[in-house]
């Protein structure tokens, strides 16, 4: 009956379909030896935190008032909140097969010609580095899904240096964490040279917890963004396409048992 051969079709067409992957997912791997996270469907975060209500912690019931009452924006109001947004140091570079290796780890050398400062949100297209590009309707990359072009996948490495000084970061009774508010495409994240974590999804939220990795005086934060990912394939729309950290970051306290 016509239950059989919907039932039929629909194999027939899920068939197809990891055909289709397995062979594209084999031409991704022969382009790099390994899959890469940005080109793996199987992998879109690693470390990071469960999605949530933004909410900001203050050190009293009376200081959080205060500030809503002064119509101040809270995150400057408040010891549990340090915004990383500024001026950063930023290398840009066509290809993967280009980007600096080790730039996350404390002894890089970045004061070296090709390193440029740039401002934390932006997009880099609107910096200087690369080619803004809209399109409606297609891809503005070749269409192999779930493989990106490697020839033509630009990366973006940004490193900060900041200072903690507050005792308070390090108390037992709390937790730290950074905010990434929206990053294009896909990126990793280091931490004084330890690895935090990867996230794709250009206009959500990624955070990562800080652990023991936070340290009391100089930190180095490390971020590299891949302009193209395999979730590009799901964000397609009729929009510009621009690359970046392009929403605030910030690191946030709180204490061990918290809402979420």
């Amino acid at each position: 009956g016509c239950g059989g051969v919907v039932l039929v079709l629909m194999l027939v067409i899920l068939a197809w379909h990891g055909i289709h992957y397995f062979n594209y997912t084999r031409k991704c791997q022969l382009q790099g030896g390994s899959l890469p996270p940005w080109e793996d469907p199987a992998i879109f975060q690693i470390n990071v935190e469960p999605p949530h209500a933004q909410m900001l912690a203050f050190d009293s019931e009376e200081l959080a008032l205060e500030s809503v009452g002064k119509g101040s924006a809270p995150p400057k109001a408040s010891s549990r909140h340090k915004s990383l947004d500024g001026q950063w140091l930023f290398h840009w570079s066509p290809m993967p097969e280009k980007k600096p290796e080790d730039f996350y780890k404390l002894s890089y050398n970045d004061s070296i010609s090709n390193w440029r400062n740039i401002t934390v949100p932006s997009n880099w297209e609107m910096q200087g580095f690369g080619t803004p590009i809209y399109v409606n309707v297609r891809y503005p990359f070749p269409n192999r899904s779930p493989c990106i072009d490697h020839s033509d996948n630009p990366v973006g490495s940004y490193r900060l240096w900041f200072d903690i000084f507050d005792a308070g970061w390090f108390s037992p009774q709390h937790v730290a964490f950074i905010h990434f508010g929206a990053v294009s495409s896909a990126f990793h994240v280091w931490l004084n040279g330890e690895y935090l974590g990867y996230s794709e999804d250009s206009k959500s939220p990624a955070e990562f917890r800080l652990y023991d990795v936070l340290t009391f005086g100089r930190n180095l934060l490390a971020v590299e963004v891949y302009r193209w990912s395999d979730g590009s394939y799901l964000e397609d729309q009729d929009m510009w396409r621009l690359s970046g950290i392009q929403r605030s970051v910030y690191l946030f306290l709180r204490p061990l048992v918290y809402i979420r």
